[in-house]
């Protein structure tokens, strides 16, 4: 059985990006009043039948926490998603994991990666806003392989 915390387990690491753990539906008005209005779920069976009623757009992206390397034909539609989300000036968006201590962090991190950040300065953001994660050497290789396909995706149609 899965652990779901009563209350949701989340922090905000910039005004508009959260990291957290997974959300079950009784979470779903919390993370409203907080501001939340979309999801990216890495976990799996995120609350998606009730989160429409609060409000709450959620991006189901589940993978596993095995620690590997992740391609980044898994990353690039969450990337996608997120910065659509973020382009959007109301948007608050939440990234969850189980625990919210390597996927989310990590998706986070490629998050702030595409949105400008260098890789030292978006790790110690996340690190001092939520006490705890980690940066498996997988995961930040997973985080730059995709940034790189990000640019080169984005170079390629400017040319074309």
């Amino acid at each position: 059985m899965t652990y779901i915390p009563p209350v949701p387990d989340f922090d905000f690491i910039t005004d508009r990006l959260a990291v957290g753990a997974r959300v079950g539906p009784q979470g779903l008005p919390v993370l409203r009043e907080a501001g939340i209005t979309h999801m990216v779920a890495v976990d799996t069976h995120p609350p998606l039948d009730l989160a429409a009623q609060f409000d709450i757009t959620i991006f189901p992206h589940p993978f596993p926490d095995d620690l590997l390397v992740k391609p980044p034909t898994l990353l690039l539609p969450i990337a996608h998603n997120a910065l659509r989300t973020l382009q959007t000036p109301a948007a608050s968006l939440l990234v969850t994991c189980g625990a919210g201590m390597y996927r989310a962090p990590m998706v986070a991190l490629l998050i702030l990666r595409l949105l400008g950040h260098g890789l030292e300065e978006a790790q110690g953001l996340i690190s001092t806003r939520r006490w705890g994660v980690g940066f498996p050497r997988a995961y930040v290789e997973s985080v730059e392989a995709t940034v790189l396909a990000w640019h080169q995706a984005s170079e390629g149609a400017a040319a074309g």
